[in-house]
């Protein structure tokens, strides 16, 4: 495909990032090659520079081999990222992302950090982040930056902007950990929402079905939506997922 100058600069642009490497652009096969913007500009340099971005960046920018992460992981980070979990990919600093979760409920934090520790996945050292405004302590789980987490993101995220992948597959160790993040009770079992878009949304309610639950999307007074699966559905869900695996938490398996 034969892209102009002014199209290779708007996709640039709307990384919305203050540099971008070619190892990123090369990984990401929704992106043009990083040999189609130097054919277009004639240079890298000159791609960037048209873009309006940072050149010449290199130190801090990660070089390590792709790592692998095992089914069971990765089931696991994606029903986090459809609760509070999120990849962040800092273009001022490096060209890999990484993964965190923080949470009020240490308890949580921890048994997530020990899960996917006994799991290989590389992770720095736990955090507690101090209390802002009116808000509590949180545990943080961070793991370390690697290419394997920016492929993730560049699934996840879409101009900056958290998006369901197409290509999800709900398992129960995702819907698991869905629910521990963002799930919640209310006659029947509910997901909060706010962060997707209602295209999102209905995906999801489609993936609950493909599960054998049947479920629908609820739209509140504030304008927001939320997933509920039908109540006699929420017994059975509550069931396949299994028993609370962390303390504070069991309120939710009360129905």
């Amino acid at each position: 495909m034969k892209y102009t100058k002014k199209e290779l600069i708007k996709i640039l642009k709307q990384l919305n990032l203050s540099y971008v490497s070619k190892s990123f652009i090369d990984g990401n096969e929704n992106l043009p090659s990083s040999s189609t913007f130097v054919r277009a500009f004639g240079s890298w340099s000159g791609a960037l520079e048209s873009a309006d971005l940072n050149v010449g960046r290199i130190t801090g920018r990660p070089q390590d081999i792709e790592i692998e992460v095992s089914k069971q992981a990765i089931d696991i980070i994606n029903g986090e990222l459809l609760g509070d979990g999120s990849l962040y990919l800092s273009g001022s600093y490096r060209s890999n992302a990484c993964f965190s979760h923080s949470t009020a409920n240490f308890h949580y934090g921890q048994y997530l950090y020990d899960k996917l520790n006994k799991l290989n996945v590389p992770l720095l050292p736990s955090e507690t982040l101090p209390a802002r405004n009116s808000s509590k302590p949180q545990f943080r789980t961070r793991t370390k930056t690697n290419k394997y987490w920016t492929k993730l993101w560049s699934k996840w995220y879409i101009n900056g902007q958290k998006c369901v992948p197409r290509d999800l597959i709900l398992t129960k160790e995702s819907c698991l950990h869905w629910y521990l993040g963002d799930g919640y009770l209310e006659k029947a079992v509910k997901f909060s929402t706010c962060n997707f878009s209602i295209e999102d949304i209905s995906f999801l309610v489609g993936l609950l079905g493909h599960c054998g639950f049947k479920a629908s999307a609820n739209k509140r007074s504030g304008g927001y939506y939320v997933i509920r699966i039908f109540k006699k559905d929420s017994f059975d869900f509550l069931e396949w997922i299994g028993d609370c695996p962390t303390k504070r938490y069991e309120h939710k398996w009360r129905l």
